[in-house]
């Protein structure tokens, strides 16, 4: 990937800023049309735009520290991607856990709806979520951390 100059960066961050200056626009807008109020709109949109701002600014930071440590053939983004995959995958199995699965669909011109479930309609209590995910969270991470420390040795061999 070609490097980009700081030209193309200014323009590539006047560009995002415009995306994120017309949210407030569009919030008033969308308040128009649904009936609420014009400056909830405007204040809703600013507030998901200094928050997006925030955000992308924080991701750029540490991206860059990243691609920095990663040509210095340091460990840590590898531990850190480690970290970020196995929380992912311990969220997701906790929050999956005691969704009743969907024995029998009908179907219809708008789409398709469950009509029976299986499992006995189980749905998990918070506690039970959450020992999910502390019970899977060390597994998880240890095999990520496995995973990652390979490719590191992989990668810095020369």
């Amino acid at each position: 990937m070609p490097q980009m100059g700081r030209k193309e960066v200014k323009e590539k961050i006047i560009e995002g800023l415009a995306g994120i200056a017309s949210l407030p626009i569009i919030g008033g807008v969308f308040a128009y049309f649904t009936k609420a109020s014009v400056m909830a709109g405007v204040l809703g949109g600013l507030g998901i735009g200094v928050l997006l701002l925030a955000v992308y600014g924080l991701g750029y930071l540490i991206s860059e520290r990243i691609k920095t440590a990663l040509h210095a053939d340091k460990r840590w983004p590898y531990i850190l991607a480690a970290l970020v995959v196995s929380l992912i995958i311990s969220t997701s199995l906790a929050l999956n856990l005691g969704q009743a699965s969907c024995t029998d669909y009908e179907y219809d011109n708008r789409g398709g709806s469950c009509s029976e479930r299986g499992n006995d309609g189980y749905t998990a209590t918070d506690s039970e979520r959450w020992g999910k995910f502390w019970a899977t969270m060390p597994i998880a991470t240890t095999i990520s951390l496995l995973i990652a420390a390979y490719v590191h040795k992989n990668r810095t061999r020369k």
